[in-house]
């Protein structure tokens, strides 16, 4: 059990002695989120207090969603596989019309 929980400790430990290093070199490092990320996150939460609030409507919204996005599929593959109109080839022929005679004679043989 032990081993078990070494084995997956041990990323962490990587990641520790990577940061101890890289700590040593350049010094501490630290970062705050920038102020889209804070909002993105409390209008989150904001949503998921909302949510458990009213969890009838909230899984009405979900179905309705689900819905939707299956209805958008299904529609796609209908679109990429309704029958097509058959595309024909178009010919291309030459026609030559008899030689042209008066009489007996040819008309070459006249001028």
């Amino acid at each position: 059990m032990d081993f078990l929980r070494f084995l997956l400790r041990l990323p962490l430990l990587v990641l520790r002695g990577i940061y101890w290093i890289v700590s040593k070199i350049v010094g501490d490092v630290s970062w705050s989120a920038p102020r889209w990320m804070r909002a993105t996150g409390s209008g989150l939460a904001y949503t998921g207090r909302g949510m458990r609030a009213h969890p009838g409507r909230s899984s009405a919204i979900v179905i309705a969603l689900a819905a939707l996005i299956g209805g958008g599929g299904w529609g796609y593959h209908w679109y990429e596989n309704r029958p097509r109109s058959v595309e024909e080839v178009p010919v291309a022929a030459t026609v030559s019309g008899p030689p042209v005679k008066i009489g007996r004679a040819s008309c070459r043989e006249r001028v």
